[in-house]
C-alpha cells in the first residue's frame, strides 16, 4: 500500500492537467491510503486556490474516500460533515470529528471551538460500514 499526498488527489479531483490527472487516477485506483494531514491540505487549496465552496469540497471529498483508505475514517466523515454545514477551520472540525466518532476529550482555548465542542450538530450518523447518511450516498453508487 502507498500513502498518496495532496497533488495526487488534487489532480484526481480537479483533472485540470491532462497528463498527471490521468496518472492521479490511476494510482488511485490501485490499493492506496492518506492522511488527515494531507486531507487538511486538499481542503485547504481547494477552498483558498480554488474558490469551491464547501459543500462541493465536502462532496468531492466524499467521493474520494469510497476510493481511498484513511485512519479513523468515522472521525473523518464527521468532520466532513461539521465543515460542511459550518465556518469552522476545517482542523477544527476534525477535532470535533474525533470528539463525536471516539468519544475523546479535546482541550483548547478557542472560544469557538470550545464553543462547538458542545454542540450536537446532528449532520448525520456513520454507521459500523463507515457510509455516510444525509445528503450523501453509499460509496457502492453513483
Amino acid at each position: 500500500m502507498q500513502i498518496i499526498d495532496a497533488n495526487i488527489i488534487l489532480r484526481y479531483l480537479m483533472d485540470d492537467h491532462p497528463e498527471q490527472s490521468e496518472e492521479a487516477a490511476k494510482i488511485i485506483a490501485e490499493d492506496v491510503s492518506t492522511t488527515f494531514e494531507v486531507i487538511a491540505e486538499v481542503v485547504y487549496v481547494m477552498e483558498s486556490f480554488y474558490d469551491m465552496p464547501r459543500s462541493e469540497i465536502t462532496w468531492d471529498l466524499h467521493k474520494l474516500l469510497c476510493d481511498v483508505r484513511v485512519s479513523d475514517r468515522k472521525a473523518l466523515m464527521y468532520a466532513l460533515g461539521v465543515f460542511n454545514r459550518t465556518s469552522l477551520d476545517f482542523v477544527d472540525c476534525i477535532l470535533i470529528g474525533y470528539k463525536n466518532a471516539f468519544g475523546v476529550g479535546i482541550s483548547t482555548f478557542d472560544k469557538k471551538l470550545k464553543n462547538s465542542l458542545s454542540r450536537d450538530f446532528e449532520i448525520y450518523q456513520v454507521d459500523e460500514s463507515d457510509m455516510m447518511l444525509d445528503a450523501f450516498v453509499p460509496c457502492d453508487e453513483d
